[in-house]
Protein backbone atom coordinates (compact mmCIF):
# COMPACT_ATOMS: atom_id res chain seq x y z
CA UNK A 1 0.00 0.00 0.00
CA UNK A 2 1.88 3.27 -0.76
CA UNK A 3 2.09 5.97 1.95
CA UNK A 4 0.42 9.16 1.81
CA UNK A 5 2.64 11.56 0.48
CA UNK A 6 2.65 14.16 -2.36
CA UNK A 7 3.36 13.14 -5.47
CA UNK A 8 6.35 15.60 -6.28
CA UNK A 9 7.52 14.29 -2.63
CA UNK A 10 7.61 10.44 -3.85
CA UNK A 11 8.85 11.17 -7.34
CA UNK A 12 11.57 12.97 -5.93
CA UNK A 13 12.65 10.63 -3.30
CA UNK A 14 12.19 7.49 -5.75
CA UNK A 15 14.62 9.15 -8.06
CA UNK A 16 17.19 9.01 -5.28
CA UNK A 17 16.33 5.77 -4.42
CA UNK A 18 16.68 4.09 -7.57
CA UNK A 19 20.11 6.20 -8.61
CA UNK A 20 21.49 4.86 -5.23
CA UNK A 21 19.77 1.29 -5.99
CA UNK A 22 22.93 0.12 -7.42
CA UNK A 23 24.71 -0.72 -3.48
CA UNK A 24 21.36 -1.53 -2.02
CA UNK A 25 19.98 -4.79 -0.40
CA UNK A 26 17.61 -6.03 -2.67
CA UNK A 27 15.11 -7.09 0.19
CA UNK A 28 15.41 -3.44 2.06
CA UNK A 29 15.06 -2.31 -1.60
CA UNK A 30 11.91 -3.95 -2.52
CA UNK A 31 10.63 -3.24 1.30
CA UNK A 32 10.93 0.54 0.73
CA UNK A 33 9.60 0.42 -2.93
CA UNK A 34 6.52 -1.83 -1.83
CA UNK A 35 5.49 0.57 0.37
CA UNK A 36 5.89 3.83 -1.44
CA UNK A 37 4.44 2.38 -5.29
CA UNK A 38 0.78 1.83 -5.48
CA UNK A 39 -1.08 -1.32 -6.05
CA UNK A 40 0.00 -5.04 -4.50
CA UNK A 41 3.42 -6.01 -3.16
CA UNK A 42 5.50 -8.07 -5.30
CA UNK A 43 3.91 -11.94 -4.45
CA UNK A 44 1.06 -11.09 -2.93
CA UNK A 45 -2.27 -11.65 -3.65
CA UNK A 46 -2.05 -10.22 -7.23
CA UNK A 47 -2.79 -9.89 -10.01
CA UNK A 48 0.58 -9.65 -11.24
CA UNK A 49 -1.32 -6.42 -13.36
CA UNK A 50 -1.40 -4.97 -10.16
CA UNK A 51 2.01 -5.12 -9.38
CA UNK A 52 3.81 -1.49 -9.90
CA UNK A 53 7.75 -3.16 -9.32
CA UNK A 54 8.76 -5.65 -11.64
CA UNK A 55 12.05 -7.98 -10.59
CA UNK A 56 13.86 -8.66 -13.64
CA UNK A 57 16.87 -10.74 -14.29
CA UNK A 58 20.54 -9.43 -15.61
CA UNK A 59 21.21 -11.43 -18.44
CA UNK A 60 25.51 -10.48 -18.36
CA UNK A 61 27.89 -12.75 -18.22
CA UNK A 62 30.45 -10.88 -15.85
CA UNK A 63 30.41 -11.45 -12.20
CA UNK A 64 28.31 -8.78 -10.24
CA UNK A 65 29.10 -7.69 -6.74
CA UNK A 66 25.61 -6.32 -5.74
CA UNK A 67 21.94 -7.79 -5.65
CA UNK A 68 21.04 -5.08 -8.06
CA UNK A 69 22.35 -4.32 -11.12
CA UNK A 70 20.11 -1.87 -12.12
CA UNK A 71 17.12 -0.06 -11.43
CA UNK A 72 14.73 1.99 -13.73
CA UNK A 73 11.12 3.90 -13.97
CA UNK A 74 9.25 3.17 -16.66
CA UNK A 75 5.88 4.75 -17.01
CA UNK A 76 4.08 3.81 -14.04
CA UNK A 77 5.99 0.92 -13.03
CA UNK A 78 9.66 0.53 -11.27
CA UNK A 79 12.01 -2.47 -12.87
CA UNK A 80 14.81 -3.86 -10.31
CA UNK A 81 17.39 -5.96 -12.16
CA UNK A 82 19.05 -8.49 -10.12
CA UNK A 83 21.83 -10.52 -10.41
CA UNK A 84 20.93 -13.69 -8.76
CA UNK A 85 18.55 -16.46 -8.64
CA UNK A 86 18.07 -16.65 -12.60
CA UNK A 87 17.69 -18.35 -15.72
CA UNK A 88 20.26 -16.47 -17.78
CA UNK A 89 23.52 -14.88 -17.05
CA UNK A 90 26.30 -15.62 -14.59
CA UNK A 91 24.28 -18.10 -12.27
CA UNK A 92 22.16 -19.77 -14.92
CA UNK A 93 21.41 -23.30 -14.32
CA UNK A 94 20.57 -23.90 -18.14
CA UNK A 95 23.68 -24.59 -21.06
CA UNK A 96 25.84 -21.51 -21.62
CA UNK A 97 24.95 -21.28 -25.13
CA UNK A 98 21.10 -20.78 -24.01
CA UNK A 99 22.47 -17.36 -21.83
CA UNK A 100 25.15 -16.48 -24.32
CA UNK A 101 21.59 -16.47 -26.86
CA UNK A 102 19.56 -14.02 -24.50
CA UNK A 103 22.60 -11.69 -23.73
CA UNK A 104 23.40 -10.91 -27.64
CA UNK A 105 19.48 -10.74 -29.09
CA UNK A 106 18.08 -7.50 -30.13
CA UNK A 107 18.46 -5.12 -27.56
CA UNK A 108 15.11 -3.22 -29.19
CA UNK A 109 13.14 -6.45 -29.17
CA UNK A 110 14.59 -9.16 -26.68
CA UNK A 111 11.92 -11.94 -26.84
CA UNK A 112 14.11 -14.57 -25.03
CA UNK A 113 14.58 -12.17 -22.30
CA UNK A 114 11.51 -10.89 -22.01
CA UNK A 115 10.13 -14.23 -21.91
CA UNK A 116 12.21 -15.47 -19.16
CA UNK A 117 11.50 -12.65 -17.24
CA UNK A 118 8.05 -13.80 -16.24
CA UNK A 119 9.28 -16.31 -14.75
CA UNK A 120 12.20 -14.27 -13.00
CA UNK A 121 9.47 -12.21 -11.95
CA UNK A 122 7.88 -15.24 -10.12
CA UNK A 123 10.74 -16.89 -8.93
CA UNK A 124 12.15 -13.45 -7.27
CA UNK A 125 9.09 -12.18 -5.68
CA UNK A 126 8.20 -15.84 -3.89
CA UNK A 127 11.92 -15.52 -2.57
CA UNK A 128 10.64 -12.17 -1.21
CA UNK A 129 7.59 -13.10 0.04
CA UNK A 130 9.81 -16.46 1.79
CA UNK A 131 12.16 -14.27 3.18
CA UNK A 132 9.72 -11.84 4.64
CA UNK A 133 7.12 -14.98 5.82
CA UNK A 134 9.72 -15.17 8.70
CA UNK A 135 11.15 -11.47 9.29
CA UNK A 136 8.32 -10.34 11.80
CA UNK A 137 10.39 -6.48 11.61
CA UNK A 138 9.95 -6.62 7.38
CA UNK A 139 6.22 -7.43 7.51
CA UNK A 140 5.06 -5.03 10.45
CA UNK A 141 2.70 -2.47 9.78
CA UNK A 142 2.47 0.94 12.42
CA UNK A 143 -0.59 0.19 14.71
CA UNK A 144 0.42 -3.55 14.42
CA UNK A 145 -2.43 -4.21 11.17
CA UNK A 146 0.01 -7.00 9.78
CA UNK A 147 -1.01 -10.58 9.48
CA UNK A 148 1.99 -11.76 12.11
CA UNK A 149 1.00 -9.07 14.50
CA UNK A 150 -2.61 -10.60 14.24
CA UNK A 151 -1.42 -13.72 14.95
CA UNK A 152 0.59 -12.72 17.61
CA UNK A 153 -2.33 -10.53 19.41
CA UNK A 154 -4.93 -13.39 18.89
CA UNK A 155 -2.13 -16.02 20.87
CA UNK A 156 -2.25 -13.75 23.70
CA UNK A 157 -6.19 -13.21 23.95
CA UNK A 158 -4.99 -9.38 23.33
CA UNK A 159 -6.69 -6.65 21.46
CA UNK A 160 -6.64 -2.61 21.20
CA UNK A 161 -7.53 -0.22 23.70
CA UNK A 162 -6.94 3.42 24.98
CA UNK A 163 -4.25 2.57 27.63
CA UNK A 164 -3.08 -0.57 26.50
CA UNK A 165 -2.53 -0.37 22.72
CA UNK A 166 -1.69 -3.42 20.11
CA UNK A 167 2.24 -2.31 19.89
CA UNK A 168 2.38 -2.12 23.81
CA UNK A 169 0.69 -5.62 23.74
CA UNK A 170 3.33 -7.29 20.99
CA UNK A 171 6.64 -5.52 23.35
CA UNK A 172 5.21 -7.84 26.41
CA UNK A 173 4.04 -10.63 24.17
CA UNK A 174 6.82 -13.14 26.30
CA UNK A 175 5.62 -12.17 29.39
CA UNK A 176 1.81 -11.91 28.77
CA UNK A 177 1.87 -15.51 27.22
CA UNK A 178 3.22 -17.42 30.46
CA UNK A 179 0.95 -20.01 31.80
CA UNK A 180 1.33 -18.53 35.36
CA UNK A 181 2.01 -14.83 35.71
CA UNK A 182 4.32 -14.01 38.86
CA UNK A 183 4.83 -10.61 40.35
CA UNK A 184 8.52 -10.73 39.00
CA UNK A 185 6.11 -10.75 35.57
CA UNK A 186 4.28 -7.73 36.48
CA UNK A 187 7.09 -5.88 37.84
CA UNK A 188 9.09 -6.11 34.64
CA UNK A 189 6.22 -5.16 32.51
CA UNK A 190 5.33 -2.08 34.89
CA UNK A 191 8.78 -0.70 34.67
CA UNK A 192 8.52 -1.04 30.96
CA UNK A 193 5.51 0.56 30.44
CA UNK A 194 6.20 3.62 33.23
CA UNK A 195 9.28 4.42 32.34
CA UNK A 196 8.90 7.66 30.78
CA UNK A 197 6.44 8.61 33.86
CA UNK A 198 8.50 7.38 36.63
CA UNK A 199 11.42 9.98 36.18
CA UNK A 200 14.04 7.62 37.39
CA UNK A 201 11.55 6.17 40.21
CA UNK A 202 11.43 2.06 40.74
CA UNK A 203 8.73 -0.41 40.61
CA UNK A 204 8.48 -3.10 43.06
CA UNK A 205 5.68 -5.61 43.95
CA UNK A 206 4.73 -6.48 47.40
CA UNK A 207 2.81 -9.84 48.12
CA UNK A 208 0.73 -10.90 50.51
CA UNK A 209 -0.09 -8.06 52.02
CA UNK A 210 -3.06 -8.19 53.98
CA UNK A 211 -6.42 -6.23 54.00
CA UNK A 212 -10.09 -6.81 56.00
CA UNK A 213 -12.59 -8.32 53.72
CA UNK A 214 -16.34 -7.88 53.95
CA UNK A 215 -18.41 -10.45 53.65
CA UNK A 216 -21.60 -10.09 51.68
CA UNK A 217 -24.84 -10.72 53.49
CA UNK A 218 -25.25 -14.23 52.40
CA UNK A 219 -22.48 -15.18 54.08
CA UNK A 220 -23.07 -13.56 57.70
CA UNK A 221 -24.83 -15.98 60.62
CA UNK A 222 -28.50 -15.20 61.01
CA UNK A 223 -29.90 -17.76 64.28
CA UNK A 224 -32.15 -20.30 62.89
CA UNK A 225 -32.07 -18.98 59.70
CA UNK A 226 -28.61 -19.37 57.69
CA UNK A 227 -25.16 -19.68 58.25
CA UNK A 228 -25.26 -21.26 61.83
CA UNK A 229 -23.21 -25.19 61.41
CA UNK A 230 -20.66 -24.41 63.79
CA UNK A 231 -16.82 -25.38 61.72
CA UNK A 232 -18.46 -25.57 58.71
CA UNK A 233 -20.24 -22.07 57.58
CA UNK A 234 -21.02 -20.38 61.39
CA UNK A 235 -19.03 -16.90 60.81
CA UNK A 236 -18.96 -14.16 63.59
CA UNK A 237 -18.85 -10.44 62.04
CA UNK A 238 -18.95 -8.96 58.84
CA UNK A 239 -15.30 -9.00 57.75
CA UNK A 240 -12.03 -11.37 58.23
CA UNK A 241 -8.49 -10.37 57.90
CA UNK A 242 -6.69 -12.41 54.65
CA UNK A 243 -3.40 -11.77 54.40
CA UNK A 244 -3.18 -13.53 50.89
CA UNK A 245 -6.03 -11.11 50.12
CA UNK A 246 -4.17 -8.49 47.79
CA UNK A 247 -0.51 -7.30 46.53
CA UNK A 248 0.97 -4.08 46.26
CA UNK A 249 2.85 -1.91 43.36
CA UNK A 250 5.46 0.44 45.13
CA UNK A 251 6.63 3.72 43.36
CA UNK A 252 10.10 4.82 44.63
CA UNK A 253 10.97 7.69 44.85
CA UNK A 254 8.90 10.05 42.69
CA UNK A 255 9.30 13.60 41.86
CA UNK A 256 5.93 15.99 42.84
CA UNK A 257 5.14 15.78 39.23
CA UNK A 258 5.21 12.16 38.37
CA UNK A 259 3.43 11.68 41.95
CA UNK A 260 0.01 13.62 40.67
CA UNK A 261 0.18 11.32 37.71
CA UNK A 262 -0.63 8.37 39.31
CA UNK A 263 -3.63 9.88 41.84
CA UNK A 264 -6.82 8.44 41.03
CA UNK A 265 -7.73 10.18 37.72
CA UNK A 266 -4.66 10.40 36.69
CA UNK A 267 -3.14 9.12 33.01
CA UNK A 268 -0.61 6.62 34.55
CA UNK A 269 -3.16 5.20 37.47
CA UNK A 270 -5.28 3.96 34.24
CA UNK A 271 -2.48 2.50 32.68
CA UNK A 272 -1.16 0.52 36.06
CA UNK A 273 -4.65 -0.67 35.97
CA UNK A 274 -4.48 -1.69 32.17
CA UNK A 275 -1.50 -3.80 32.31
CA UNK A 276 -2.77 -5.66 36.07
CA UNK A 277 -5.67 -6.67 33.72
CA UNK A 278 -3.85 -7.62 30.73
CA UNK A 279 -1.56 -10.33 33.37
CA UNK A 280 -5.41 -11.03 34.06
CA UNK A 281 -4.96 -9.77 37.16
CA UNK A 282 -7.88 -7.84 37.85
CA UNK A 283 -10.11 -10.48 40.02
CA UNK A 284 -6.86 -9.24 42.57
CA UNK A 285 -7.19 -6.68 45.16
CA UNK A 286 -4.09 -4.11 45.01
CA UNK A 287 -3.20 -0.47 46.30
CA UNK A 288 -0.42 1.47 44.98
CA UNK A 289 1.85 3.03 47.29
CA UNK A 290 3.21 6.49 45.95
CA UNK A 291 6.45 7.36 47.79
CA UNK A 292 7.27 10.84 47.57
CA UNK A 293 11.27 11.96 47.29
CA UNK A 294 12.19 13.75 50.60
CA UNK A 295 10.99 17.46 50.15
CA UNK A 296 9.02 16.50 46.88
CA UNK A 297 5.39 17.25 48.52
CA UNK A 298 3.07 19.14 46.40
CA UNK A 299 2.38 22.69 47.90
CA UNK A 300 -1.14 22.46 49.64
CA UNK A 301 -3.55 23.92 46.91
CA UNK A 302 -7.18 24.57 47.49
CA UNK A 303 -7.61 25.85 43.85
CA UNK A 304 -6.55 25.56 40.34
CA UNK A 305 -6.25 22.25 38.12
CA UNK A 306 -3.63 20.65 40.75
CA UNK A 307 -6.42 21.72 43.81
CA UNK A 308 -5.12 19.54 46.31
CA UNK A 309 -7.25 15.83 47.11
CA UNK A 310 -8.09 14.84 51.25
CA UNK A 311 -6.06 12.04 51.91
CA UNK A 312 -4.17 11.68 49.36
CA UNK A 313 -1.86 14.66 48.40
CA UNK A 314 -2.98 17.54 51.01
CA UNK A 315 -0.11 18.39 53.97
CA UNK A 316 -0.36 21.60 55.88
CA UNK A 317 3.46 21.95 55.08
CA UNK A 318 4.73 21.31 51.54
CA UNK A 319 8.45 20.52 52.39
CA UNK A 320 9.52 17.41 54.28
CA UNK A 321 12.93 16.05 55.48
CA UNK A 322 12.06 12.23 54.52
CA UNK A 323 9.97 10.14 52.02
CA UNK A 324 6.52 10.93 52.11
CA UNK A 325 4.32 7.28 51.50
CA UNK A 326 0.70 7.21 50.21
CA UNK A 327 -1.02 4.45 49.45
CA UNK A 328 -4.24 4.18 47.43
CA UNK A 329 -6.63 2.14 47.14
CA UNK A 330 -7.47 0.44 43.28
CA UNK A 331 -9.54 -2.28 44.13
CA UNK A 332 -11.74 -4.30 47.15
CA UNK A 333 -13.90 -7.34 46.79
CA UNK A 334 -16.26 -9.17 49.22
CA UNK A 335 -14.90 -12.67 50.73
CA UNK A 336 -14.69 -15.36 48.64
CA UNK A 337 -17.53 -17.94 48.82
Amino acid sequence: MALERSSDDIADALGELLARARGADFYTLVDVLARWLPGEAPGGRGPASAESLRLLHDPALAFRATDVSEARARGERVELVTTFLGLTGVVSPLPSYVAEEVLQEDAQAPARRDFLDIFHHRLLSLLYRLVGKYDWSRQYVRGARDPWSQRVLALIARGDDDHFPAWRSLRLAPLLYARAPTAARLQVALADVLAPALDGATVSITQFVGAWVSFDSAQQMRLGVANTHLDSSALLGNQSYQCTSQFRVVLRPLSGESFRRFLPGGDQSRIIDAVIKAFSLDSHDYDIELVLAAGAAPPFSLAGVARSQLGLDTWLKGVTNCDTSVVVPRRRRAAPD
